[in-house]
């Protein structure tokens, strides 16, 4: 049997919902040797044949469309170019205030629709919301005074000590560009500043954001506070850390008014759209199985016996070329290398490849990805200025506790040290970190990787990619651009997991453990390395307190890196590790 391929030259990249039914059955008859038409091949050649006479005629045949369909077209295709020009005729023949609240905002509502059914890429989700801000901003001078008072209102807000404003910017993005008037007060944003807003602006609803799972108390304890003082405003509660579960058990009876659960932007705007009605039905239907992580954790947790827990075998101890902290000072450039770049795009970009074949998912990838990555690295030369800290401190396990000690326990200025009785030293320590064990065998916590019989060494990191990231973004943010503070924003979060693993590199490096690697920095080598890199917040140490003791000991401070009171990091472009070098460490949860 032979294979027969065909490369199909599409001159425009286009989302996969834009390609047309014929298009996609001609296209799958041949890949799926489908012959109830004869041969699919011929078929195949034919049909796209025609395309190029197609193409001519296809910008007659949007002139022939009538004017709201243009309008709407443009929207869902993100055309800003072809827009603005259209929208100076049409302002004449339709009402402003029906193009904006019938035409654009229909048009954006069948945007949500594409994206939440998978047949939208978040990118072209945020490029249409950009050419709604566009339009909005341009129709607004001509609408009559009192339309523009009149849209329901949200306050918007990321609730104390939670840093995290992309989440709530995105839902701010796709309201205000669905017809609603959104107030967005930023991140760490105490109860009173939420009621003051509210009441300043006579709104509608309050919606409080956060990502970590001590922002859902902070949720719950403001629910209680706001019922004490007789406000029933409806809520919107929203967040990676958030759970129906958690709403229904616990937010809703400490609280008379209604809350909507959202677990995306598109719930927001179904939640605004019945605020607005005066329907106040809080089943938002996205009730559906949950695989998030249970928020509220039992308190009664089983005590695992000792005798159950499986250490790693002893390793080797290597010896750090100092002891305390330094800061590495890298070419930014280097950085780049070291992004994981699959992560990026699929993940912080949104660049997904659902329904787009290995060719078309390539084109898109060369064509539009890469490219805005290579611009990205030019233009954000100014503002990405990494900062990396890494140190070494002499460190002996107990249980599951690590006991840090300053430089003068280092064994090889007194080898006596090794062989002093852990329980004589103990009080020495400069710093005590408390991991927790899995509740299933081996039972491993992170201290396990340690000696609890003589000094070991462990490394510790903290990295940034600088603070102008935020206000560049802000920028962005504010004028509009939408789509490029999203690439923004996902790439000074990757760059920021590249610093974090050139400072691993550097420690792999200098305690001599490298496993099929140079000594080099440009030599990227980011899995099958010797040892593991935990970073709090994660599965094997979720609690983000134990940022304080690595701030404790890298004193980050001193480079304009701050550590809010829920122990999260500012600037977000940052992170901590412990790094371990023992050959058997890797990832577990616990």
């Amino acid at each position: 049997a032979g294979l027969t391929m065909a490369i199909v030259n599409v001159k425009n990249l286009i989302p996969y919902h834009k390609i047309s039914k014929e298009d996609r059955r001609v296209c799958e008859d041949l890949l799926f040797n489908r012959r109830e038409d004869g041969d699919p091949l011929f078929k195949f050649i034919e049909h796209f044949s025609k395309a190029e006479k197609k193409e001519r005629q296809s910008d007659d045949e949007f002139s022939k469309l009538p004017l709201e369909e243009r309008i709407k077209r443009l929207l869902i295709d993100g055309d800003k170019e072809r827009m603005m020009p259209l929208l100076e005729s049409a302002k004449d023949k339709i009402e402003p205030e029906k193009i904006i609240n019938e035409i654009l905002i229909e048009a954006m509502k069948e945007v949500g629709e594409l994206f939440g059914s998978g047949k939208m890429q978040l990118p072209f989700v945020l490029q249409s919301a950009e050419v709604m801000k566009a339009a909005v901003d341009y129709l607004n001078q001509f609408l009559p005074k009192k339309e523009k008072s009149s849209q329901t209102t949200l306050i918007l807000g990321t609730v104390k000590g939670d840093v995290h404003d992309v989440g709530k910017n995105l839902v701010d993005i796709l309201l205000t560009n669905n017809g609603f008037n959104v107030v967005n007060i930023g991140i760490k944003v105490e109860l009173e500043d939420f009621i003051k807003a509210y009441e300043e602006h006579n709104a509608d609803a309050i919606g409080m954001s956060g990502l970590l799972v001590k922002s859902t108390q902070v949720m719950l304890e403001n629910l209680k506070e706001m019922k004490n003082r007789g406000i029933d405003a409806p809520i919107l509660l929203g967040g990676a850390a958030l759970t129906k579960k958690f709403v229904d058990e616990f937010c809703r009876p400490a609280y008379d008014g209604a809350i909507f659960y959202c677990r995306d932007a598109f719930d927001g705007i179904v939640a605004m759209s019945r605020i607005e009605e005066g329907n106040l039905d809080t089943n938002l239907g996205s009730d559906g199985d949950e695989n998030t992580e249970e928020v509220i954790k039992d308190e009664e947790e089983k005590k695992i016996d000792p005798a159950n827990i499986i250490l790693p075998k002893p390793a080797p101890v290597p010896t750090p070329p100092f002891w305390g902290r330094k800061t590495l000072e890298i070419d930014p450039d280097i950085a780049y290398e070291w992004i994981n770049r699959r992560l990026l795009f699929k993940q912080r970009w949104g660049y997904k490849s659902r329904g787009l074949s290995k060719d078309e998912y390539q084109k898109q990838l060369d064509e539009k990805v890469i490219p805005a990555f290579e611009r990205l690295r030019r233009e954000l030369k100014g503002v990405f200025e990494p900062t990396l800290l890494y140190g070494y401190w002499p460190v002996r396990r107990v249980d599951n506790e690590l006991y840090v000690f300053g430089s003068e326990f280092g064994w090889e200025k007194d080898e006596n040290i090794n062989r002093e009785p852990i329980s004589n030293i103990l009080g020495d320590a400069i710093e005590v970190f408390t991991f927790p064990r899995q509740k299933k065998p081996p039972h491993r916590c992170i201290a396990d990787y340690f000696c609890g019989d003589r000094m070991d060494v462990c490394a510790f990191s903290c990295v940034s990619a600088g603070d102008k990231f935020s206000e560049y973004e802000g920028e962005l943010f504010k004028a509009g651009k939408y789509h490029e503070y999203h690439l923004v924003h996902g790439l000074s979060v990757e760059l920021a997991e590249a610093l974090a693993e050139i400072a691993h590199k550097q420690i792999r490096i200098e305690l001599g453990i490298l496993r099929g690697e140079k000594a080099d920095l440009r030599d990227v080598k980011m899995a099958g390395y010797q040892g593991a890199r935990y970073s709090p917040g994660y599965p094997a140490c979720p609690d983000l307190e134990l940022n304080r003791h690595i701030f404790n000991l890298l004193k980050p401070e001193e480079f304009g890196i701050t550590l809010s009171e829920t122990f999260q990091i500012h600037p977000e472009q940052s992170t901590c590790a412990i790094v371990v070098h023992h050959p058997e460490a890797k990832y577990f949860n616990v």
